[in-house]
């Protein structure tokens, strides 16, 4: 890439806009506003000139020639600043002090061009680089950098915001219903006002309480609605062959053995409902991942790419504990805080909701009371601090089944919302279809010290 280029430098833009620093005392301040740092200029020496200006700006000393000869004479840049008679020609040669946002603006579209060009070229370096064994992989995630943010971040006016959100509100009056993704469980469905956009939903639960097939049924649910979008699920653990067959389970009511065995063809009715089924799955729009070992950046890469090719309506990730960490000299909480943390960030990224399963501590089983609550979560801070929404599955006949009060029930505990009210809701569960479905009625739930634990971070 030649600096000559004038689709991807301008050095007189780049030249101005420091001329017209030194020259006007605001003229720093307002380049800096529209986002322009030293990283945007395409020459070396105006680099270390607006390094010095930051650095004049940060000590509060007032931005003009002498001050910036001064700081790269004290800091040793003057040099690789283009020395002393370079700055004295940029101040005589500025041709105004009054476009400075103007150039600013030159030299930062010229530098995301430069970003696009090189990007783009290592993503095509990847497909010729023998030695890249997945390349397709590494294309996509350069390109997911691209989505990174790229506009600067400003304040709103209280003005703006009140009026945004009382527009909000005239709309839900308008169009009485749920704001949010509905999950097809009406009491979720009414305790959460739906699955919002931006959100990071954790659903936790140990081995055996449906986690997973809580998360399809959802899945399922949210697609057969037909929103315009694609549902996208990352199986870390079991096979996409295994995740259809029970979401064929699921809706044609078919026993999950019988399709496990193949048997199904011995009985024409769960067959003929295995046929429309399959049909009726065939028409959603969900997209499984079941490459194990993947990396949370390379879970986002994957989806930034997909929300580039249509609309994504919603994510799940199952689950928390098997996606693999980069920088393994780090803590497991570190770990786990930069996954969540990520996934957050994915989620208002794509403004979708982003539901991630995750494995609870064996401390659960040691308990008198089986219901798990915040701290049950493993490296719980840095999970409960980035998720909007955590949800316990609870399951009371998996611990007692021979005296279980409430049996073939799974008890969805909130345990977390900042937007809801905590508290527990009730779904039927049909072990053999891998299916819960809400209850027209429900237990109240339990009294003293059990109720208090729901709430116990």
């Amino acid at each position: 890439m030649s600096d000559n280029n004038t689709t991807l430098t301008s050095e007189a833009a780049e030249q101005a806009v420091i001329g017209a620093a030194m020259i006007d005392p605001d003229g720093f301040g307002a380049a800096e506003e529209c986002g322009l740092k030293a990283d945007h200029f395409s020459v070396a020496s105006h680099r270390a000139l607006w390094s010095a200006m930051a650095a004049l700006q940060a000590k509060g000393v007032p931005v003009d020639g002498i001050t910036l000869l001064e700081q790269l004479g004290a800091s040793g840049e003057l040099e690789r600043a283009g020395g002393h008679e370079y700055v004295l020609e940029l101040l005589r040669d500025t041709p105004s002090a009054a476009n400075t946002a103007a150039y600013a603006q030159i030299v930062m579209e010229r530098a995301q061009r430069r970003v696009w060009f090189l990007t783009l070229g290592a993503a095509r370096d990847a497909f010729l680089d023998p030695t890249c064994a997945d390349p397709i992989t590494k294309a996509e995630s350069l390109l997911a950098s691209l989505d990174a943010r790229t506009g600067l971040a400003k304040f709103e006016p209280m003005a703006v915001v009140l009026k945004e959100e009382v527009d909000r509100i005239g709309y839900k009056y308008d169009n009485p219903g749920l704001e949010g993704l509905q999950t097809g469980y009406h009491n979720i469905d009414h305790r959460l006002g739906g699955l919002q956009d931006g959100e990071l939903i954790v659903v936790g639960a140990r081995p055996g309480m449906g986690k997973t097939a809580y998360a399809l049924n959802v899945v399922r649910q949210v697609a057969l609605q037909k929103v315009p979008g694609s549902v996208l699920v990352y199986s870390l653990e079991m096979t996409a062959g295994s995740l259809a067959q029970r979401l064929v389970a699921m809706q044609g009511k078919i026993k999950k053995d019988l399709l496990r065995s193949a048997k199904v063809f011995d009985h024409a009715d769960s067959s003929s409902r295995m046929i429309t089924a399959v049909q009726a799955l065939k028409e959603l729009d969900i997209r499984i991942c079941d490459q194990p070992g993947l990396t949370v950046r390379e879970v986002r890469s994957m989806a930034l790419g997909e929300r580039r090719r249509r609309p994504v309506r919603l994510v799940v990730v199952d689950y928390l504990g098997l996606i693999e960490h980069e920088g393994r000299e780090r803590s497991t909480a570190d770990q786990i805080g930069e996954v969540t943390r990520t996934l957050k960030r994915l989620a208002r990224e794509l403004e979708c909701p982003v539901i991630v399963l995750a494995q609870l501590n064996r401390s659960v089983d040691d308990r008198p009371s089986k219901r798990p609550v915040l701290r049950d979560l493993r490296d719980s801070g840095s999970i409960e601090q980035d998720a909007d929404v955590v949800q316990f599955l609870y399951r009371d006949e998996y611990y007692n089944k021979e005296s279980s009060q409430y049996p073939g029930q799974v008890e969805v505990i909130t345990a977390k919302s900042r937007e809801a009210e905590i508290g527990s809701d009730y779904l039927t569960w049909l072990g053999q279809y891998q299916l819960m479905e809400s209850k027209s009625t429900y237990d109240q739930p339990p009294s003293g010290d059990q109720e208090r634990d729901w709430y116990d971070g």
